[in-house]
């Protein structure tokens, strides 16, 4: 039996993927107008990715539909105490503990609420991440049990290996690059790329076929192994926002977790001016109906040039401006968003040109980006030469 989108959705949220939970279920969100359990799950996906004003809309919108359930609740619930709306917070977990008396949850968010003196304990709670013990409880992590089999079965390989090999050289490891072995598709899922009609009318961005859906699949697994991740992200997006089956999806979706990654220990790498293999223009990006970024690019790393405006900085140390995009000739103007830094401000000069390096995002039906890196000189020829030599 086929498993649905939110049977996916809700094994993804187990597995604490909740960003690849929330791709996949947006990607469906026409089919499931009006769903109660549609919106409960991406409420409770956007609660804990720290999206607290989405999580709050669609809690409202699975609460039209229904009010009774404990999961809405807990979840609306310590939304209002992360607020310091404790009084809010403890009528919630009361209806909590009138539909589910032992809910236990419910009597520790309130024993905490018993012992606040003032919102800094909120705050301090927030901080540390403790206040995610308040959230609705999601069950047993999958992820455990398997990786608690797969460290065994590795660490009885590891002996073995050692005591049979023990004069092998360092030279002959297996690079850690090779450590993830994309998933090829089943025959079935060959056979039956194309997701059942849920609802008769797709909102999907590509209507593909079957044999298109595999082509795109290949094409990701073998752009990944080439190391051309911005590449492989365009085809893993066309998946995710197409009619392909579920199981695809998620397929996609797990490729996608192992995207701009750190060779050697596994963290999340950004690429640099001179590593970015495949780049893309403004008017490869923009809708221009909408003037909003086509999912089809939606987080892939992007090196624009221009001229910045509006910069403005955190007390944090975080800061963002405006950058007007223009071709790297500096004769013709596509538009200009906004450009989000978490490290602190380098020297840059509104008054020159600039190049910057960042990840692209929709925000608000538009779109910015998450600046990583910037290049600037006081000569445009330097810019250009640099440019030139990346090929963008």
């Amino acid at each position: 039996m086929k498993r649905t989108v939110l049977d996916e959705a809700r094994t993804l949220m187990r597995r604490r993927k909740f960003h690849y939970a929330i791709t996949l279920l947006e990607s469906h969100s026409a089919n499931y107008k009006g769903s109660f359990e549609f919106y409960l799950a991406l409420g409770t996906s956007c609660l804990y990715v720290g999206d607290e004003g989405n999580a709050v809309k669609y809690y409202d919108l699975a609460r039209e539909i229904k009010i009774q359930n404990t999961e809405l609740l807990l979840g609306q619930a310590v939304i209002f105490l992360r607020r310091g709306a404790t009084e809010r917070a403890i009528e919630y977990y009361m209806e909590v503990l009138n539909i589910s008396p032992g809910n236990e949850t419910a009597r520790a968010a309130m024993e905490f609420i018993r012992t606040v003196k003032d919102y800094t304990d909120i705050c301090k709670l927030k901080d540390t991440g403790e206040i995610k013990n308040y959230y609705p409880p999601l069950g047993f992590n999958p992820d455990i049990v398997r990786n608690c089999v797969l460290l065994g079965l590795l660490a009885g390989i590891a002996i073995s290996i050692s005591i049979v090999t023990c004069s092998v050289t360092s030279s002959k490891k297996t690079p850690a690059t090779d450590d993830f072995d994309p998933i090829a598709l089943t025959s079935d899922e060959q056979k039956n790329a194309v997701q059942d009609d849920l609802g008769g009318s797709y909102v999907d961005d590509y209507i593909l076929d079957d044999k298109q859906i595999n082509k795109s699949y290949e094409d990701a697994i073998k752009l990944f192994k080439a190391k051309r991740e911005n590449a492989a992200l365009v085809e893993i997006n066309r998946l995710t926002y197409s009619n392909a089956s579920s199981s695809i999806k998620v397929k996609a979706s797990n490729l996608k977790e192992q995207l701009f990654k750190d060779p050697k220990t596994h963290a999340d790498r950004d690429p640099e001016f001179s590593t970015l293999r495949d780049n893309y223009s403004w008017e490869d990006v923009v809708d221009k109906n909408t003037g909003g970024l086509k999912n089809l690019f939606r987080d892939c790393y992007v090196v624009w040039v221009g001229k910045i405006a509006n910069i403005e900085t955190s007390p944090d140390g975080s800061w963002k401006c405006t950058l007007l995009v223009y071709n790297k000739e500096f004769n013709k103007f596509f538009g200009y968003l906004t450009v989000n830094f978490d490290s602190a401000q380098p020297s840059v000069n509104e008054e020159n040109p600039i190049a910057i390096l960042g990840r692209l995002r929709p925000e608000g039906g538009k779109f910015c980006m998450d600046g990583r890196v910037v290049f600037q000189s006081i000569k445009n020829s330097d810019l250009y030469e640099l440019l030139s030599k990346l090929n963008l």
